[in-house]
């Protein structure tokens, strides 16, 4: 299930980012360290937290249209499991009707 995979990379590759950015940039802006943290640290910080909420928001909407093309995926083999199923009932009762 290339689908399952490539969903869960991305929420860890989600997390992962959550983690490594977003918290500490919020860190940064919140409170800031006195005498470490400026005031343009902390607008780069906002700049920083900003971009990786994209990324993130990228992540989880490509996380939605993996998990939707799975069930699209698995409806459409479904409907050509049930056409060639109903050809073949139809093909054994040709042959009892010959018969």
């Amino acid at each position: 299930m290339f689908f399952d995979g490539g969903s869960l990379a991305a929420f860890i590759f989600a997390i992962a980012m959550y983690i490594t950015v977003t918290v500490p940039a919020i860190r940064t802006v919140v409170t800031p360290v006195e005498g470490v943290d400026t005031r343009a640290d902390q607008i780069e910080a906002m700049r920083v937290l900003s971009a990786g909420n994209t990324l993130i928001m990228v992540l989880l909407g490509g996380i939605l249209a993996l998990q939707g093309g799975q069930e699209w995926a698995r409806r459409l083999e479904a409907r050509e499991w049930a056409k060639i199923a109903a050809e073949e009932a139809k093909e054994r009762e040709t042959k009892k009707k010959i018969q």
